[in-house]
């Protein structure tokens, strides 16, 4: 099993813009897919689901966003 190595701050962050652009991208599909087929689809379920995925992934990379979803949940 390979060792594990902190990335830098540097690649966390450019990390942080390509989820950011991802997720922009990943509404539109979203929306898409429920103005095309529906919010019942399967279709636009899994582009929900994978918004979804973008945006937990965004928070726990993001200490701020992780603390504001804490926040807004208790």
């Amino acid at each position: 099993m390979a060792e594990h190595v902190d990335p830098s701050a540097a690649k966390i962050e450019t990390t942080r813009v390509r989820l950011a652009a991802m997720e922009c991208e990943a509404q539109e599909i979203a929306r898409f897919m429920c103005e095309g087929y529906g919010a019942d689809d399967r279709r636009a379920i899994r582009a929900g689901e994978m918004l979804a995925s973008i945006q937990r992934l965004r928070w726990e990379l993001d200490p701020d966003l992780r603390r504001e979803r804490h926040a807004v949940a208790t």
